[in-house]
């Protein structure tokens, strides 16, 4: 039922911190979607992180199916 074989085809959209720390996983993203199949757009938000309306309209527009939020 969880299996990341799931994911094929499907579009996630990776929203990171724009800090050393948020963008450690980018290529650990990058390996999964060709791995496993999916689509992916990764978006930073850039420190302090306070105004983020650009980011969400653009996931807005993506329409993913999946969003995943990193620090």
């Amino acid at each position: 039922e969880g299996s990341l074989d799931k994911l094929k085809g499907k579009k996630i959209v990776v929203l990171y911190h724009g800090s050393p720390y948020g963008k450690e996983t980018i290529p650990i993203y990058e390996l999964l979607a060709q791995k496993y199949g999916f689509e992916l757009s990764q978006i930073e938000v850039p420190h302090p992180g306070n105004e983020q309306q650009a980011q969400w309209l653009t996931i807005r527009r993506e329409r993913p199916d999946y969003v995943v939020l990193r620090g």
